[in-house]
């Protein structure tokens, strides 16, 4: 059974699946000018696809991509490089298809540019280069669409803690502008509590589908505790020392939308004096029914944070541990 080239190429969702069809794919001119691209493997497609029709659908699965939040894989990252040399391919068989055309041919070309605008060509250079960058994913998107702790901390652990002019207290990506071997950079801003928040409804998930931490998960756990930490950190200095107008801003947006959110994070630079009060890292810290945790044997080690401190036994243990951590 045949489809349709330009069904299947509708369909297709990732790169991997496209680099296939386009292996196997040639441009072709009419002789009245119309640039289209056909496919050699006629038992299983058939058909013609305008000549940007494969870059157009190149770009729309980066798009989803990012409003997804779906980072490469190796074997994507891979597809895309392929793809790409692909496509060069296909724009140069179209140059040499309109070079050799004749008078005519050429006149209806042209005629056929000027009214559809089907240049693609000239779109080609700043995509080729567009997919070759870094994914440029929506900080709130990330957060939004993350299942579990470990994708929680993998947005996280590239965000530091920032202060506007006008006192708005966020977390952005400090990897901005991004480095070639980059995977995904987080555009925009975050309220700083939000990543806590999603934390907490994690975990809330969790405990009503009757999941339980496994040793990946409640290392996560940890690690984020100590990262939200390190921000929180950061976005104290940072308040310390602004200056007068951007204090008097903050205070106001403080008072007005209620963005302390240091204090629903814990007592952070003081020992917690009230032994029944639960703080977010005590509560998302503690095991779930049905949790499976081993401790790993070689724990990473890092200048500013003794890994070691976070070994929940208790609640006074983690109230110290908070206090203790070295800066």
């Amino acid at each position: 059974m045949t489809i349709s080239l330009q069904a299947a190429l509708h369909n297709i969702q990732t790169y991997q699946e496209l680099l296939p069809i386009a292996k196997n794919l040639h441009a072709r001119l009419s002789p009245w000018g119309y640039q289209y691209i056909t496919i050699t493997d006629q038992a299983s497609m058939q058909g013609t696809i305008s000549i940007g029709a494969v870059v157009e659908k190149t770009m729309q699965i980066r798009q989803k991509m990012e409003q997804n939040a779906i980072k490469f894989t190796p074997e994507e990252k891979h597809a895309v490089t392929l793809l790409s040399k692909e496509v060069s391919r296909l724009y140069g068989e179209d140059k040499a298809n309109c070079e050799q055309a004749d008078t005519l041919t050429t006149t209806y070309r042209f005629v056929i540019s000027t009214i559809f605008w089907m240049n693609h060509q000239s779109k080609w250079p700043s995509y080729e280069k567009q997919l070759q960058q870094p994914l440029s994913i929506k900080v709130t998107t990330a957060i939004d669409k993350a299942q579990n702790y470990q994708e929680l901390l993998a947005v996280t652990e590239h965000l530091d803690a920032g202060l506007t002019w006008w006192g708005f207290q966020h977390a952005y990506d400090e990897r901005i502008p991004p480095s070639a071997n980059q995977e995904a950079v987080y555009t925009g801003m975050i309220t700083i509590g939000s990543m806590a928040e999603k934390a907490i409804k994690i975990r809330e998930k969790m405990k009503q589908n009757g999941i339980g931490f496994n040793t990946d998960e409640k290392e996560s756990v940890l690690l984020f505790c100590r990262k939200i930490f390190l921000i929180y950190e950061k976005d104290k200095n940072n308040c310390d020392q602004a200056n007068r107008f951007t204090t008097v801003c903050r205070l106001v947006m403080k008072v007005l939308f209620w963005m302390s959110h240091q204090s629903k994070w814990g007592r952070l630079y003081e020992v917690a004096q009230k032994e029944d009060s639960i703080t977010y890292p005590e509560e998302l810290s503690k095991d779930l029914p049905g949790s499976v945790y081993e401790r790993p044997i070689n724990l990473p080690k890092e200048k500013k944070f003794e890994y070691t401190q976070w070994y929940p036994y208790d609640n006074y243990q983690l109230k110290t541990a908070l206090h203790n951590i070295q800066t």
